[in-house]
C-alpha cells in the first residue's frame, strides 16, 4: 500500500528560497529551454546493445548515446516517465558502474569545437569520502601529477571538503579549482550546475540554481583537454584519476550546452530539473521496498526465516537512505527492534508478520514479512547441537596448546578428559587455573592421546572423543641464518608475500626470483604487513598479514572506514609448505580497519596474544584525539588471544593513549619485554617496557596497557626513532651470534638502525647503518625477521631458490657487427645461442660498427632476452663512441611497460643518466616508486652504479658485471664505480619486452648518437683482469698520430728523429717508421737514429703509432732531412766518376786541381779561400760540355759540392 504526502514541496522549497531574495528572478517554465543542448540523459528508459546497456542521448541528433559500465555494481531504474542510474561507488579496485561518455559516430568529442560549456546534472550522492566526481571530461594518463587533462565537478574535494569544479590541461599541479563553502548536501536531490566560460576565462559552480563559487579559468581550454586517441569523451559516476574513488549515489537527469548558460538561464534549468525529483523519489522508494529482504538480517547461525532461533538486526535505513519503521504481528516473539523471544520447549514455533513502513522525501509505502521462530531447544537438542560444534584442529599433528571449548553455543557446559594427562592437560588438571585446560607437554616420541569431551546441558548429557597425535619434543634449535616475509608495495603483484633469507643479517637474496610466494585468494585479494613467528616449541610457524589491496588506490583514508574486520592466516611446519589460507575475523564491529597484525606468544596463560590496528570515531574511544584522520577517527591498538589461530576472543584495547598508533611489535630480552610501537602523529616510533605483556601502569582498562617509556624514544605524542619522513612497519631482531639488536625501520624502502642495549633508548635512535653497508631483499616493506636453522635455510633454498644456469666461459650473446654478420637488417649473434637482433630506424653499418644517428636509429635484441637467459650473474660490454652526449640516450635498455606511472621495469646504462652521469641501473616495480613519468632516480637509489662521464667522438670500452652482492661498472678496462650491497639479479627483472640497444624504453628520451661495436652478454661476471683482456682484444680506437716530428742530419751517414708521444684509449705499445714509404723500424721510443745512410741524399720519413689490439694511427705529416757529406766523399765520388769514364781528361784536370786547392787552403786553416776554389769545382762542373761529362757524374759531383758550400767544409 502506497501514501501519498506532499510531493511538490522540493519544487516549492527552492521557489520559496528564490522569492526570499530581494528582486530574485523567478523563471518562467520556457527560461531554461535554453538553445545549444548537445547531450541530455533524462534516464526515461534504457536500450540494450548485445550485453551494453545504453542510455539513450535525447537531445537534438541524439549523437552520444551512453553506455552503462559495471552494470553489476550499480543499477537502471525507469518507467518511461522518469528514472535514474544508481552507482554502488567504492574505492578504485572496486569495478563499481559509472556511464561511459562516447565520441560520436566520426569520433568528434563531445567537447569538440567548443569555447564555452555548461554541465548540470540532478545528483543524490552518498557522503561516503572526498573526491568522488560526478562527471569528468577529457585524458586519461597514469601520470597523475602531471599528464590527466580533464574538466569535472565533485560534491566534496578533498583539499578542503566543500562541493568544487575545476579544468586542468596537465593534472591536478596545474588546476583551475573554484569550491564553494561547504560540500553538496547529502541523501536529497540537488541541481549542480558548472558554467565554463573560455571567452570569459570563468568558472563558475551553482547548486541549486544559485552561484556558490566562481573564479578564473586561468586560461584553460576546453580543446586542450580532449584525448583524440580515446573512444570516450568521458564519464558519469567515475574519475579521469585512475586512484579515484568511485561516486556513489544517483543521477536523475545529466545535460550538457555549447554555452555558458548565464545566471538566470541556470537558475530556470534548477527549476526545471528539480521537478522531476518526485517522480524519481516514487521509483527510489518502489526499488528500496524491493530491495528490503529481513533474510539479509538474520544473525549468524540462522539461515532461514522460517527458522529463526536468535535476535534479528533490523535496519533503521534502507537502500538510498529511504527510512523504514518496523512493527509485529506479535511483540512477545519478535519486538519492534528485532529482539526475539523464542516459545518454550515444546511449545509450537511463533509464526509473525513483520511490517516494515518505508519513508522518502514524504512518500510512504510498506512490506510485510512471513517469519517464524523456532521454539526453545530441549536439553538434549542444546547438547546435541553443541556437541556438532566441538572440534579439535590438527588433530594428526598436534604440536602446541590446544584450544579446549567449555561452554557451546546453546548453554551447554563441556569438560574434558584425557587419556594422558602428563601429555594433555583435561579439566580435572585445570581446576586450580583454567589455562591449563588444553596444555600440550611434548612428550620424547609421537604420542596418541584421545581426548573425551563431556557436553552437558540440564539433564542431558553426549560423550565426543577425539583421537589426536602428539608429535615429539624437537628439543633446542640452534640458529645459524635468518628469514624474512614481507610485501613490496602498491603494484600488481606487490601486496603478496615474499620471503627473503641470510647468513649476514645485513645481506640478504631474496627468493623465488624476488617475486612473491604466497597470494590472497580471500577477502580483498591482497596481503600487506606479513608477520611470522616461530611457536615457543619450535617446530612450527604461524603467519600473519593484513587483508587490504590498494592497488591503484592512494586513498588510505578510505581504507580506514570500509576496511576489512579480518586477518588472513598460515601455518607450517617447516616455512617452506603453508597450510590453506583462512581467513578470521578478528577486529570491533566499530573499527574501519585490521592493520598490521602481529602476536606474542604468552608463556603465562599458554596462548598467542594477536594484536593490530583499527582506526575508531573519535567519540567511541577512550581518548580524545580531535585531530583525526580520517572523519575524525583514530588507530588504536587492539588484542584478541588464540591457542590455534582458529578461535580468537573478543577484541580488546591494547593501546589508547589519546593519538593514533599503529603497528606495535615486541621483542623479548631476559625477563623484560619491549614493546616498538609508530605514532601516528609524527610518523616516528617510539617503544616501552614492561616485564608481562598485560602489565598496565595506570590500572584503566579502556584505555589498554601502560608500559614504562624507554627514555629517549618518545616526546609526548610523538616518536623519536626514525627519518624525517614516513617510519613504520619495524621488526626488531637479535644478532645470532653476538649481543647486538637490530631494528629494520620501513621508511619506504627500509633503513637499519641498532643497539647493544634495548634499555638504552638513544642507541636505536642514534645508531643508523650506512646504506652502503647492507643489503636488505630489494624492495621489502614491512615485514618480520627471525632466526632460522640451517636445515630451515637450505630447505628454502632448495623449494624457493631459482635454478642458475651453468656458466659458461664465452659469450652467450654476442654481436661484432662486423660486415660478414649482418645479413640485411639483422645482426647476427654469433655466440650461436640464436638470439639475433634487428637494425631499425635507418640504422647503419659502418667500419665494422653500428652507426646511430641520435634522431631515428638503433638495434632491437630480442623480446625477454633477459628472462630467456636466466641470467642470476652477468657481465655486459661494448665498445661505444659517443657523438654528442644526450640527456637520458642509452647503451642500451631492458625493460618492459608496468601499467602504472609509479613502477619501472628496466635495466639500462646511459651516457647520460638520472644524474646527469654515466649510470647503469635496474630497476623493478619493487624497488622504487615515482610520482610521475617524468620523475627521475634519487642520488641515494640502491641499484644504480654512476662515475664521471665519457668524452666524446673518442672509443670507449664500458662494462657492467653483477655478481651475488656486488656490481661493478668499468670503463676503458679499469672500475670506475662499484658496490658491494647490490642483491639484485638481472632475470629479478619482469618480462622484458623493450631490448635495446641505443634505445630507452620511454619515447621521450633520446636515441643515442654514436656508434656501438663488439657488444657481449655473458652469464657470470668476468674477473677485472678478464675485462682489462677484453678491453685489449677488442679495442677498436686507434692511437692518435705522433705529431711534431722533426728530423736532422747528424752526419753524412745518419738522420736523427724525434717526436711526440701519440694518445691511446688503452695506451700505445710502439711505432713505425717509414722511410721513403718503406718500414725501417718499430720503437717503443719516441726518438730514433736512422744509420748506414747515403751521404748527402734527402729521405722522407712518417710515423705510425700501434696499440695492444692492433690498431694503428694514421702517419703523422712527413718530414725530410739530407745527409751531410765532405771533402773526402767528394775526392771519393770525383775519382770513381775518372775511373769510370765519366768525365773526360780536360775536366779531369780542372776538377783535381781545384781539390787540391780546397784541401790545401783547408789544411792552412784558409776557409774562405778553400770555399773560392770549390765554387770554381763547381764552376767547371757547370760550364763543361755535355761530351766531357756524364749526367750522372755532374748531379752527384755538383750536389756534395754545394751542400758542402752550404754546410761547411769537414
Amino acid at each position: 500500500m502506497i501514501r501519498r504526502k506532499n510531493s511538490l514541496y522540493i519544487l516549492l522549497s527552492f521557489l520559496l528560497l528564490l522569492t526570499a531574495i530581494p528582486n530574485a528572478f523567478v523563471p518562467s517554465a520556457t527560461a531554461a529551454e535554453a538553445d545549444g543542448l548537445i547531450l541530455h540523459y533524462d534516464m526515461k528508459a534504457i536500450s540494450e546493445n548485445g550485453d551494453d546497456k545504453i542510455i539513450p542521448d535525447v537531445a537534438g541528433d541524439g549523437a552520444f548515446d551512453g553506455t552503462f559500465k559495471n552494470p553489476d555494481n550499480g543499477q537502471l531504474m525507469t518507467n518511461g516517465e522518469a528514472g535514474y542510474v544508481a552507482f554502488n561507488g567504492g574505492d578504485s579496485n572496486s569495478d563499481s558502474g559509472y556511464i561511459e561518455i562516447p565520441k560520436n559516430e566520426d569520433g568528434a568529442d563531445l567537447l569538440s569545437g567548443l569555447e564555452d560549456v555548461t554541465v548540470s546534472a540532478l545528483v543524490n550522492w552518498t557522503n561516503d569520502g572526498a573526491n568522488r566526481w560526478i562527471y569528468g571530461f577529457g585524458k586519461v594518463s597514469s601520470d597523475i601529477a602531471n599528464g590527466n587533462s580533464y574538466f569535472f565537478a565533485t560534491p566534496r574535494h578533498g583539499s578542503n571538503n566543500t562541493a568544487a569544479a575545476g579544468i586542468s590541461e596537465a593534472g591536478w599541479r596545474s588546476e583551475a579549482l573554484i569550491r564553494g563553502n561547504q560540500p553538496l548536501e547529502s541523501g536529497s536531490w540537488q541541481v549542480m550546475t558548472t558554467v565554463f566560460s573560455g571567452s570569459d576565462d570563468t568558472l563558475t559552480l551553482y547548486v541549486n540554481g544559485q552561484e556558490v563559487a566562481t573564479g578564473s579559468a586561468q586560461g584553460k581550454k576546453l580543446a586542450d583537454i580532449i584525448d583524440s586517441s580515446a573512444d570516450f569523451s568521458g564519464f558519469i559516476g567515475k574519475s579521469i584519476f585512475q586512484n579515484d574513488s568511485y561516486f556513489k549515489g544517483m543521477i536523475g537527469d545529466f545535460r550538457v550546452y555549447n554555452k555558458a548558460l548565464n545566471p538566470d538561464q541556470v537558475a530556470a534549468l534548477s527549476v526545471e530539473t528539480a521537478e522531476k525529483a518526485d517522480q524519481i523519489n516514487q521509483l527510489v522508494l518502489d526499488d528500496a521496498a524491493q530491495s528490503l529482504d529481513v533474510s539479509e538480517y538474520l544473525a549468524e547461525g540462522d539461515a532461514s526465516t522460517k527458522e529463526i532461533t536468535k535476535d534479528l538486526t533490523l535496519p533503521g535505513t534502507g537502500k538510498y537512505g529511504v527510512a523504514v519503521s518496523w512493527s509485529s504481528s506479535d511483540t512477545n516473539i519478535i519486538s519492534y527492534d528485532g529482539t526475539v523471544t523464542r516459545p518454550a520447549a515444546g511449545e509450537p514455533a511463533g509464526e509473525v508478520e513483520l511490517t516494515a513502513d518505508l519513508s522518502y522525501e514524504g512518500l510512504e509505502t510498506t512490506k510485510t514479512f512471513d517469519v517464524v521462530v523456532l521454539s526453545e531447544y530441549t536439553d538434549r537438542q542444546k547438547a546435541e547441537l553443541d556437541a556438532d560444534d566441538v572440534i579439535v584442529y590438527n588433530q594428526d599433528n598436534v604440536k602446541g596448546n590446544l584450544h579446549l571449548a567449555t561452554d557451546g553455543e546453546n548453554g551447554s557446559a563441556i569438560t574434558w578428559g584425557s587419556s594422558h594427562p602428563d601429555i594433555i592437560k583435561g579439566t580435572a588438571e585445570a581446576v586450580d587455573d583454567p589455562n591449563k585446560l588444553g596444555v600440550v607437554n611434548r612428550p620424547e616420541i609421537d604420542t596418541e592421546v584421545t581426548l573425551t569431551a563431556t557436553i552437558s546441558s540440564g539433564e542431558a548429557e553426549i560423550e565426543k572423543t577425539f583421537d589426536v597425535t602428539v608429535i615429539a619434543d624437537p628439543g633446542e634449535k640452534e640458529y645459524d641464518a635468518y628469514f624474512f616475509s614481507y610485501f613490496t608495495g602498491e603494484y600488481e603483484g606487490g601486496e603478496e608475500i615474499s620471503f627473503a633469507t641470510a647468513k649476514d643479517p645485513l645481506h640478504w637474496e631474496a627468493l623465488n626470483n624476488g617475486q612473491s610466494v604466497i597470494q590472497s585468494t580471500m577477502g580483498e585479494k591482497g596481503l600487506r604487513d606479513p608477520f611470522v613467528m616461530r611457536s615457543p616449541e619450535g617446530d612450527k610457524f604461524y603467519m600473519i598479514a593484513t587483508d587490504l589491496k590498494m592497488g591503484e588506490s592512494t586513498n588510505f583514508d578510505q581504507a580506514q572506514i570500509t576496511g576489512s574486520h579480518s586477518i588472513m592466516v598460515w601455518e607450517s611446519d617447516d616455512l617452506v609448505n603453508w597450510s590453506e589460507q583462512r581467513m578470521v575475523e578478528v577486529a570491533p564491529e566499530n573499527g574501519g580497519n585490521t592493520w598490521a597484525p602481529e602476536a606474542f606468544y604468552n608463556e603465562k596463560t599458554g596462548e598467542y596474544v594477536v594484536f593490530w590496528a583499527s582506526s575508531i570515531p573519535n567519540e567511541e574511544t577512550y581518548g580524545n584525539y580531535p585531530n583525526g584522520r580520517p572523519n575524525g577517527q583514530y588507530n588504536v591498538m587492539y588484542y584478541a588471544t588464540t591457542r590455534d589461530f582458529y578461535e580468537f576472543s573478543e577484541p580488546k584495547v591494547m593501546i589508547d593513549d589519546s593519538f593514533p598508533t599503529i603497528d606495535t611489535s615486541f621483542i623479548q630480552d631476559g625477563e623484560t619485554l619491549y614493546r616498538f610501537t609508530k605514532s601516528e602523529v609524527n610518523y616516528k616510533v617510539y617503544y616501552e617496557k614492561a616485564t608481562n605483556i598485560f602489565d598496565d601502569l595506570d590500572g584503566i582498562e579502556e584505555n589498554g596497557f601502560q608500559f614504562e617509556p624507554v627514555a629517549g624514544t618518545k616526546d609526548g605524542n610523538r616518536g623519536l626513532i626514525g627519518h624525517g619522513g614516513n617510519n613504520e612497519g619495524q621488526t626488531v631482531f637479535k644478532d645470532i651470534h653476538e649481543d647486538k639488536w637490530y631494528l629494520f625501520l620501513d621508511s619506504w624502502p627500509y633503513h637499519v638502525r641498532w643497539t647493544t642495549d634495548l634499555s638504552d633508548g638513544e642507541q636505536l635512535v642514534n645508531n643508523v647503518v650506512p646504506a652502503s653497508e647492507y643489503a636488505l631483499p630489494p624492495g621489502p616493506r614491512h615485514g618480520t625477521v627471525i632466526p632460522i636453522t640451517n636445515e630451515e635455510y637450505d630447505a628454502l633454498q632448495e623449494k624457493c631458490g631459482m635454478d642458475s644456469p651453468k656458466s659458461v666461459e664465452k659469450p652467450v650473446v654476442h654481436y661484432t657487427f662486423d660486415g660478414d654478420d649482418i645479413d640485411g637488417e639483422t645482426v647476427k649473434d654469433v655466440s650461436g645461442n640464436g638470439h639475433d637482433a634487428q637494425l631499425v630506424g635507418g640504422a647503419t653499418i659502418d667500419s665494422d660498427a653500428v652507426d646511430l644517428d641520435g634522431s631515428t636509429g638503433y638495434v632491437e635484441m630480442p623480446e625477454n632476452l633477459i628472462q630467456d637467459l636466466v641470467l642470476e650473474n652477468m657481465t655486459m660490454s661494448t665498445w661505444v663512441q659517443v657523438d654528442s652526449d644526450q640527456e637520458d640516450q642509452r647503451i642500451f635498455d631492458f625493460s618492459s611497460e608496468t601499467g602504472r606511472v609509479a613502477n619501472r621495469n628496466t635495466m639500462y646504462l646511459s651516457t647520460k643518466g638520472d644524474t646527469g652521469s654515466l649510470e647503469f641501473a635496474v630497476v623493478t616495480p619493487f624497488t622504487e616508486k615515482f610520482g610521475s613519468e617524468s620523475s627521475k632516480l634519487g642520488a641515494s637509489y640502491k641499484y644504480a652504479l654512476r662515475a664521471a662521464s665519457m668524452s666524446t667522438g673518442e672509443w670507449h670500452h664500458v662494462a657492467v658485471t653483477m655478481n651475488d652482492f656486488n656490481a661493478s661498472l668499468y670503463v676503458d678496462g679499469e672500475e670506475v664505480a662499484n658496490s658491494s650491497v647490490f642483491n639484485m639479479e638481472p632475470r629479478m627483472l619482469m618480462e622484458t619486452t623493450l631490448n635495446a640497444l641505443g634505445k630507452s624504453r620511454r619515447d621521450a628520451h633520446s636515441l643515442f648518437d654514436g656508434k656501438f661495436d663488439d657488444f657481449r652478454v655473458y652469464n657470470r661476471a668476468l674477473s677485472a683482469n678478464e675485462i682489462a683482456e677484453l678491453t685489449e682484444s677488442a679495442d677498436k680506437s686507434a692511437p692518435t698520430a705522433p705529431t711534431n716530428v722533426d728530423a736532422s742530419a747528424i752526419s753524412a751517414n745518419e738522420i736523427e728523429l724525434n717526436w711526440k708521444a701519440s694518445t691511446d684509449n688503452v695506451g700505445v705499445t710502439d711505432y713505425t717508421v717509414y722511410r721513403d714509404g718503406k718500414q725501417v723500424v718499430k720503437t717503443t721510443e719516441t726518438t730514433f737514429k736512422d744509420t748506414s745512410l747515403t751521404d748527402a741524399t734527402t729521405y722522407e720519413y712518417t710515423i705510425t703509432a700501434s696499440d695492444a689490439a692492433g690498431n694503428v694511427s694514421e702517419a703523422s705529416e712527413s718530414v725530410s732531412a739530407t745527409t751531410k757529406t765532405s771533402l773526402s766523399y767528394l775526392q771519393e765520388y770525383t775519382d770513381q766518376y775518372v775511373e769510370n769514364g765519366e768525365v773526360e781528361v780536360p775536366l779531369v784536370k780542372k776538377l783535381t786541381n781545384s781539390l787540391k786547392q780546397v784541401l790545401h787552403h783547408q789544411a792552412k786553416g784558409h776557409e774562405e779561400q778553400a770555399v773560392k776554389h770549390l765554387e770554381n769545382y763547381v764552376y767547371h762542373l757547370e760550364q763543361a760540355k755535355t761530351n766531357q761529362l756524364s749526367d750522372d757524374a755532374k748531379a752527384a759531383l755538383n750536389k756534395r759540392a754545394e751542400l758542402l758550400i752550404d754546410q761547411g767544409l769537414e
